[in-house]
């Protein structure tokens, strides 16, 4: 027996590099999930090691003073940086999206002819360490991904990793 109904044509679609501002936008929700998801826990010993009544100059001079809170954050920016290279290179890894890039539509292939292992995620992700020489990737990913021809932040380049995002022809 035959189906019926319509027989409308089926929708093509095209891949291409994701555009900036869904990248950006997809970044600062998996912000805003890892501000509330990992930072936020930390929040309540940051306030409780250091009073807030201190403004910047006063907190230098007080953890300088102080080697115990000095150790303690920085034990936790380690563990917090840790976890959120985690967030991330488990979500790339297990399903080629963050939330954010979930939202946005923007999922990850490797470039052509490339294999991605977890190797490849982590390295990708290593910009989220907060200590140097990583804090320069801070700067240099972003100014990358502007004079890519595919968008890429400069660790995804050198990762073999590529963000797209899928395009509806009519």
């Amino acid at each position: 027996m035959q189906k019926r109904g319509l027989n409308l044509p089926k929708k093509r679609v095209i891949t291409a590099p994701a555009s900036l501002i869904k990248r950006f936008v997809g970044y600062f929700i998996d912000l805003f999930i890892v501000n509330i998801v990992i930072i936020s826990p930390f929040r309540s010993i940051f306030n409780h090691l250091i009073p807030s009544s201190l403004g910047v100059a006063e907190v230098q001079i007080y953890l300088q003073s102080n080697a115990d809170a000095r150790q303690i954050i920085i034990s936790m920016a380690i563990l917090i940086g840790i976890l959120i290279v985690t967030y991330f290179t488990y979500f790339e890894y297990k399903l080629q999206q963050t939330p954010g890039k979930m939202i946005m539509k923007n999922f990850i292939v490797p470039e052509k002819g490339k294999t991605l292992t977890i190797w490849n995620y982590l390295i990708s992700n290593l910009t989220f360490i907060p200590f140097f020489p990583f804090f320069l990737l801070w700067i240099i990913d972003p100014i990358h991904m502007f004079f890519s021809k595919k968008n890429q932040r400069f660790m995804e380049k050198i990762s073999n990793i590529v963000v797209m995002e899928k395009y509806e022809v009519l």
